[in-house]
């Protein structure tokens, strides 16, 4: 094949090191934004594959990426298949956010369409909206709810499905 299409064989060596370089840093594409409405909560209690992970983020919040990136981290370290899903809660109207390029990392990507106290009020009656809002969802029971960065010994028992 070299022989006969020298042009082709190497296009095709160059599409292949870019595709490895790809892998190799990291860089993956953002998943599409998806509606996080009034019943999505309650769809998620019955139906989202444990265990899980879900980051309630803002795009104003200091602390959101670093805690995103954190549980990133964990949930690749950890090699389990952990799905790490993050609700953007005032992201609506948009339908793209290259500008936050943390969320790259995620399984999937929810976008709060509808009023934000009722929103936040289906997750969780006490919640104030501080972000992040993080939901570990075990193996069974309830999913454990944080106003921040979640305990080690949380995170360890979800990422090694216990």
């Amino acid at each position: 094949m070299n022989d006969c299409f020298p042009e082709l064989a190497s296009r095709a060596r160059r599409w292949a090191l870019l595709a490895v370089l790809l892998l190799v840093s990291g860089v993956t594409a953002t998943p599409k934004l998806e509606d996080f409405t009034q019943g999505t909560w309650q769809q998620w209690l019955k139906e989202l594959p444990r265990p899980a992970i879900v980051v309630f983020s803002t795009t104003y919040c200091p602390t959101c990426p670093q805690v995103f990136s954190d549980l990133a981290d964990s949930v690749r370290k950890a090699g389990t298949g952990v799905p790490l899903i993050t609700v953007v809660m005032d992201a609506e109207g948009q339908n793209d956010l290259p500008h936050l390029k943390h969320y790259r990392y995620a399984d999937r990507i929810f976008v709060f369409r509808g009023p934000e106290a009722a929103l936040r009020f289906s997750v969780d009656p006490q919640w104030r909206g501080v972000t992040p809002y993080v939901a570990l969802f075990r193996q069974e029971g309830a999913p454990r709810l944080f106003a921040g960065k979640p305990d080690p010994g949380a995170l360890r028992a979800v990422l090694e499905r216990r």
